[in-house]
């Protein structure tokens, strides 16, 4: 004698794989079209005492096959399925004739709770019957318990509670009367006929889009319409939305918007507004007088509800509308409906060659518009803090956005040191210096604050003297001695041999003997360089862009605004000195001047957006 002990999963798939053996197979069951499935005399003799009836007469003569003509194949794989314990629900696509053939055969295999299961089973099917008569019965009065609303982030949970215990779903549009009760039309249910799903569809979707303001190409561009079905999404979908990405690359985001505001991609991406019946969530119970004559544009919502197997009560649950990520949303209501259809979140949807005609209807459009706005999505981003969207087209762009979030980690740093830190400048000297593992030196000699090589080279440039090897000039720095040393350094007319010692000599040379001149074209002033003339006309002719949304007061130019509005109305000197000397300013400039005659340069690694962004 054998013991065999061991967990009971690992148990079944021992026996599921001893069963599998041909050798252990004593007898065959025979469907339609003479398809053959092995089995065991044994465990089917058990199971249902007409197999036992069958399999032994009375004279003792086995069986070896016996014919089933009324079970397709896939029903009887299925009965054999849940006979030999591989399924636990019998998952199937007609539970009605399911349950029917399982009353022919009068299963007992699996013990008490098996038998009672399938007994409540068809108790389920009877009551949702009932339920489907009365949804579509424009005389009837339902009343529908609430039930949490289904939610992207809940719905696979939400999914798995649902399977043992919803016998019957369905999709019904609600509309409110003046009096505060409600009017219902049932638009889509559970197993409908072939036929009639393509039907169910097409009103489900005018519904839906009514109530959630999808747009066609939001709603029909699902891969669920595909894989439910048991399909894949064509290959060719992927590959094109990737070459024309590809494709896009070059383009600006001008031209890239001027393809998505076209009128053949409009037309499908075109969404409305949505609308529902937020005091639902406040009732307990509905009662819904069922009709089938309410306009689609009358609809107030449309919700989810099914048969509770258990409880035998019926339940409503809102459907989540997010219009900020259109998608998602879109995806939800389109994975409801299929659940609706099938009764199950795993069982598939029969073939429906209307549901891909659908999908490819706007598949070219989508596919477009998905390039155009996956490629225009990749060139920004949105602060995670803040909600802000920053182009990354440029690298000055992306420098923006990375000293936008430093901002951000710097406001956000706390430390237990016994400091007072009023700004954001000051935070940063302190994470410097105090909070970087000596990562970061400070100048001797100023407020400068950076690796060692970068003091180093500041200390050189900044507070190292330098000596002129012609005029024996000492200047302070590098920049100063280099700015001198230029004037030593000749520069040839490209008109004639002469050479100037500095520009300026040079320019006073080519305007006085060549006659160089530069006319203004609006007002016919004359000036001896290009960038004098640029200057007049940004200052004189120019048409004002930029409007002060405190006095209306227009400006060329959107520093000069700027400027305006800190001097004239808000009066204050925002721009502190980054070194922590305390010195500030209501200027920008002033404020550089100042850093590089007192502290040797700018400040590095701060910017001033976090001002502009708030006038």
């Amino acid at each position: 004698m054998v013991l065999f002990q061991c967990d009971p999963e690992v148990r079944q798939e021992v026996l599921a794989a001893i069963l599998g053996q041909d050798q252990f197979h004593d007898v065959d069951l025979v469907a339609q079209g003479g398809i053959r499935f092995s089995s065991h005399r044994l465990i089917l003799g058990s199971s249902a005492q007409v197999f036992h009836d069958i399999l032994v007469d009375d004279q003792g003569i086995h069986a070896q096959e016996i014919h089933l003509p009324d079970f397709r194949p896939s029903q009887l794989k299925e009965l054999l399925d849940f006979v030999y314990g591989r399924a636990r629900e019998p998952l199937t696509s007609d539970l009605g004739r399911f349950l029917a053939l399982n009353r022919k055969v009068a299963l007992q295999g699996g013990g008490s709770r098996k038998r009672k299961r399938l007994e409540g089973l068809d108790k389920s099917l009877i009551a949702s019957q009932k339920f489907h008569k009365l949804l579509v019965n424009s005389y009837a009065t339902l009343n529908v318990e609430a039930s949490s609303p289904l939610t992207l982030v809940d719905f696979e949970s939400q999914c798995q509670s649902l399977e043992t215990e919803a016998a019957f779903r369905a999709l019904i549009g609600l509309r409110q009367l003046s009096d505060g009760s409600f009017e219902g039309q049932a638009m889509a249910y559970s197993q409908p006929k072939a036929q009639k799903m393509a039907s169910q569809f097409d009103e489900v979707s005018l519904a839906i889009r009514e109530v959630t303001g999808f747009s066609a190409g939001h709603w029909l561009f699902q891969s669920h319409y595909f894989t439910r079905q048991g399909l894949k999404v064509p290959k060719v979908v992927e590959s094109l939305k990737a070459g024309l990405k590809e494709r896009m690359e070059p383009f600006t985001n001008e031209q890239v918007e001027k393809i998505l505001s076209g009128d053949q991609i409009q037309s499908v991406i075109k969404s409305g507004k949505s609308r529902g019946l937020p005091e639902l969530e406040k009732l307990s119970v509905i009662s819904v007088s069922m009709t089938d004559d309410i306009p689609f544009d009358h609809l107030d919502d449309v919700v989810f509800v099914y048969f509770h197997s258990s409880s035998k009560k019926i339940f409503f649950k809102q459907i989540e509308v997010q219009e900020k990520d259109v998608n998602q949303t879109a995806e939800l209501w389109a994975r409801t409906l299929l659940d609706v259809w099938a009764n199950s979140s795993n069982s598939k949807i029969p073939k429906s060659q209307f549901l891909i005609e659908r999908f490819h209807s706007v598949s070219e459009s989508m596919i477009v518009f998905s390039a155009a706005q996956g490629l225009l999505e990749s060139r920004e981003v949105r602060c995670p803090d803040c909600g802000e969207v920053f182009s990354l087209t440029t690298s000055k762009e992306r420098e923006a956005f990375q000293d936008h979030t430093r901002n951000h980690q710097v406001e956000k740093f706390k430390c237990e040191c016994d400091v007072v830190l009023t700004s954001n400048v000051d935070k940063i000297k302190h994470i410097q210096l105090a909070h970087s593992n000596g990562k970061f030196l400070k100048c001797e000699d100023c407020e400068f604050i950076g690796i060692e090589a970068e003091v180093t080279e500041h200390r050189t440039k900044q507070h190292q003297t330098f000596i002129c090897d012609v005029c024996a000039t000492v200047s302070k720095n590098l920049a100063k001695h280099k700015n001198h040393v230029k004037k030593h350094v000749p520069i040839k007319c490209k008109d004639c041999p002469e050479e100037f010692i500095g520009k300026a000599n040079l320019l006073e040379h080519r305007t006085k003997v060549h006659g160089d001149r530069f006319p203004c074209k609006w007002c016919g002033k004359v000036f001896s360089a290009t960038w004098k003339l640029k200057t007049h006309i940004t200052g004189a002719h120019a048409t004002p862009r930029f409007m002060c949304d405190l006095c209306g007061q227009e400006f060329r130019l959107k520093t000069t605004m700027y400027r305006h509005k800190i001097s004239v109305h808000i009066k204050n000197r925002p721009f502190v000195c980054r070194y922590g000397c305390g010195a500030d300013y209501n200027d920008e400039c002033n404020l550089r001047t100042h850093e590089k005659k007192t502290h040797g340069g700018a400040f590095q690694g701060a910017s001033f957006n976090h001002i502009y962004k708030n006038l």
